[in-house]
């Protein structure tokens, strides 16, 4: 017996007795508190055919449950995991196939039931007519159900796939929405970068304006400047020469007023030679007595030595130095030899005349020989101990000092050297400085400030290494360091083959060095790899320039130990490499036509090498013998070892040659040099001048003699005869005007002359102020370039970075779009799949 129906459906598989509120959100339809309710229970009310319908609902509804839950678990964890997702869908799929199979069992079974009932029709057909009628029909209500909930279940997997779809469109959008963020973003701080970096430009142009603006007047006057001081320079050498011209005619007669005057003195020397025979003579035989007197006060001292020995005192008196001035003849004295002679008779009289009074007291202190040391003796033999061990502690306070250092010299030995024993043994002696032709070896560090500006401690710790490096190898091949500071060296070797070999095996070295990890983090100093994956780059960028020609050596006041002194040199060659290292690059190795050609005679030396031409660079040098700038045209080349082949630089119209002065297009350092020399011809005028001083001081001397000679010469002019004696005064007066009025004409030049070296003096001087303020300006100009090279790179590194995370967080929307994409295709054919396998039994 069947309970009242209701009218009213409820429930989401036409469940008519349990009453249910449904909650409609995004995900689907909800189902509320039927979802606690137990339909499978039995009712009184139930018939039993109704019991077993409402059980069947009951156990479809909690598979669909337990579907539904499976599903949501899916929706949840599709953003987290993908193995989780499909894990899901792999339990989804394999439960739908197995309720698939078990309606597919229970048709199977239904069919078979109909065959046997259709069976039992056949052999009851006259008794149980009425009861097939009616299991056929209860079959017929039961398909029907089934093809109901068939039909429910498919409704339902097209609304879960709906809901899915949805849900990663969504996603989609969602993502899509914050890539156009972080573009927007991405985009809005690249103008802001560029707006800066615009900003910088133009205040770095207003500034290369203005420099430019002060470097055409700066030129302006220094060639004012120049012309002047050549125009003044000429003519005061000019007025030089022909004062000297003046003054060598002047010398000239001067020189036939000595020759008659010496001819006068002959005479009289020829008298003098006769009586300095005689005294020739007594001053020999005055030293043979002194020698007799002094052979005999030995032979008597020496004996009273032997006879009493502790009598001899040696004599203090200030009569030792007065006894040969006093007794012996200054003619004798000026004889060393006789000096000497007197001053030891004086000494053995006056050890003589000192022991008579110590004649008694010989015995006594003989007597009282075997005496015991008195306290002070042991005082003093106690204060020499102590200071013997004090002197034996500070001396193995050095030692261990000395061990310390060894062994740190030995650590990096050892690392350098394949046989540390051998190259301890044979290390090399110190390197005399070449002489005659020089070959010029020039290491910086081209981006040496920034690094030293970014970091360093590190960068001081890779300039020690890079020079225990260098300094260990370079006397190996006979390099003299000439200079050295934190970013440069010069070297100076007599060999270009041992330069070439030493620059190339340089560059390898440096690769195998243990740099620190900060410096390799560093974008100026990271290891850099060439397209074949082979390193190239590792550490410092050192670039290498060799070349030769002229230049001059001259000690400097730097001291290097025993007395000896650094040399320095100087001339067009220092200055040429100057200008071309300027050119080289981190790690690139230049060499000159004119040290290659060198090389070239020994080629076979330098093993394979990869040599290239660079082309023609014109370099300017200062020549300090004319005291002008001179311009060459260089050919440069480039050498590299094989297994560094693929470093690539940039070409020379493209560097950024820094160090050259825009005043003069020189290197800096050599402006120092054109001041020097413009000082050393300063130096050399005023040595000039002095020279004309001293001549014309000579002269008035000369002339006061003169004077003198005919003042006493007077007297004798009675025994000539008056005409002669008239016509000799004449020349005489007239002679001596035209020496008169010559000598105050050099006066006045002269004077003349020191007003114009006075003048250079203070022109040298202001030049000298013009260009140590110019050297300040460049080195403000130097560090605000420094500054914005640092901020720029800076700036690249920031936007290297933002690139890259904008491109790793790129790809990685990219992959979790492509996996939700292949997760919902997944999905779709597995609802596809299903909804295949739901159509083929109900077509069955």
């Amino acid at each position: 017996m069947s309970g009242p129906k209701t009218t009213k459906t409820t429930g989401v598989y036409a469940g008519d007795l349990i009453p249910g509120t449904y909650l409609k959100t995004k995900t689907g339809t909800v189902r509320g508190e039927e979802l606690f309710s137990r339909p499978d229970l039995e009712r009184p009310w139930r018939t039993t055919a109704a019991q077993k319908r409402a059980a069947d609902i009951a156990l479809k509804e909690r598979e669909i449950e337990e579907l539904l839950r499976l599903c949501s678990s899916l929706r949840t964890e599709l953003s987290n995991a993908k193995s989780d997702a499909r894990f899901l869908e792999y339990s989804i799929l394999e439960k739908t196939k197995k309720e698939i199979s078990e309606k597919q069992d229970c048709v199977t079974a239904l069919e078979e039931k109909c065959a046997k009932l259709e069976k039992e029709k056949d052999e009851l057909k006259e008794n149980t007519e009425y009861q097939i009628r009616l299991l056929k029909s209860q079959h017929e209500g039961e398909l029907l159900s089934l093809k109901s909930e068939a039909k429910i279940s498919t409704e339902r997997c097209v609304e879960l796939a709906k809901t899915c779809q949805k849900q990663v469109d969504d996603i989609k959008e969602v993502s899509k929405r914050e890539m156009e963020y972080l573009e927007s973003r991405y985009n809005m701080r690249v103008d802001e970068l560029n707006a800066e970096l615009r900003a910088v430009r133009e205040s770095n142009k207003a500034a290369e304006e203005h420099y430019h603006e002060q470097t055409a007047a700066t030129k302006s006057m220094l060639a004012r400047i120049e012309s002047d001081y050549k125009e003044r320079l000429r003519a005061s050498e000019q007025r030089v020469e022909e004062m000297r011209k003046r003054h060598e005619t002047d010398i000239e007669t001067e020189r036939k007023a000595k020759e008659n005057s010496l001819a006068e003195s002959r005479k009289a020397a020829e008298q003098l030679a006769a009586a300095l025979i005689d005294k020739d003579e007594v001053l020999q035989r005055y030293t043979l007595w002194n020698n007799y007197v002094l052979s005999a006060l030995d032979k008597f001292y020496h004996n009273f030595v032997n006879a009493l020995p502790l009598c001899v005192v040696e004599p203090v008196d200030p009569e030792l130095r007065q006894i040969p001035e006093l007794y012996a003849p200054r003619a004798v004295l000026e004889d060393p030899e006789a000096k000497v002679v007197i001053e030891r008779i004086a000494y053995r009289l006056l050890q003589l005349k000192l022991t008579k009074s110590f004649s008694n007291s010989g015995e006594e202190e003989g007597k009282n020989g075997d005496r015991f040391p008195s306290d002070a003796d042991l005082q003093q033999v106690t204060d020499k101990q102590d200071r013997l061990q004090d002197a034996i502690y500070e001396t193995e306070e050095k030692i261990s000092q000395l061990d310390a250092s060894c062994g740190s010299l030995l650590s990096r030995l050892y690392f350098f050297s394949d046989n540390l024993e051998h190259a301890i043994a044979n290390a090399p002696k110190d390197i005399a400085p070449p002489i005659s032709n020089v070959v010029f070896v020039c290491l910086t560090l081209p981006f040496g400030q920034m690094l030293w500006s970014n970091d360093a401690d590190t960068t001081r710790t890779a300039v020690v290494l890079l020079h225990s490096t260098v300094r260990l190898k370079m006397k190996e091949y006979g390099a003299y360091e000439s200079f050295s500071d934190d970013v440069s060296m010069l070297l100076s070797f007599d060999d270009a083959v041992a330069a070439c070999r030493f620059c190339i095996e340089s560059q390898l070295w440096l690769m195998n060095i243990p740099w620190p990890s900060a410096l390799l983090n560093s974008p100026l100093a990271c290891e850099e790899q060439d397209k074949e994956a082979r390193i190239v780059f590792r550490g410092l960028r050192v670039a290498m320039t060799i070349h030769s020609g002229e230049a001059f050596i001259e000690p400097s006041p730097i001291p290097v130990g025993n007395g000896v002194y650094k040399s320095h040199y100087y001339g067009r060659a220092v200055s040429q490499i100057v200008h071309i290292s300027s050119l080289a690059q981190g790690g690139q190795i230049l060499v000159s036509k004119q040290a290659w050609n060198i090389c070239l005679r020994k080629r076979h030396e330098l093993g394979q090498l990869v040599v290239s031409e660079l082309g023609n660079v014109p370099v300017l040098s200062f020549n300090s013998a004319t005291g002008i700038q001179e311009k060459q045209s260089i050919e440069i080349l480039q050498l590299s070892p094989p297994a560094l082949k693929g470093r690539n630089f940039v070409p020379f119209s493209k560097t950024n040659v820094s160090g050259v002065s825009p005043l003069t297009g020189v290197r800096k350092a050599i402006l120092v040099t054109e001041i020097e020399s413009i000082e050393s011809k300063r130096a050399a005028l005023a040595e000039a001048i002095n020279l004309l001083h001293e001549e014309y001081r000579t002269v008035t001397n000369d002339m006061v003699s003169l004077t003198s000679r005919t003042r006493r010469s007077r007297m004798h002019f009675h025994l000539l005869p008056p005409p002669e004696m008239v016509v000799q005064m004449n020349d005489l007066y007239t002679v001596m005007e035209k020496v008169a009025i010559r000598a105050e004409e050099i006066s006045g030049d002269i004077q003349n002359l020191e007003h114009l070296s006075n003048d250079l003096d203070t022109q040298a001087k202001g030049l000298r102020e013009y260009f140590k303020q110019q050297e300040l300006v460049e080195g403000k100009e130097q560090d605000l370039r420094l500054e914005l090279e640092v901020t720029t790179h800076r700036m690249e590194q920031m936007m290297k970075d933002a690139h890259q995370k904008h491109r790793k967080e790129k790809e990685k929307y990219s992959a979790a779009l492509q996996e939700k994409e292949q997760i919902i295709r997944k999905l779709c054919e597995a609802s596809v799949e299903k909804r295949g396998f739901n159509i083929a039994p109900n077509k069955r």
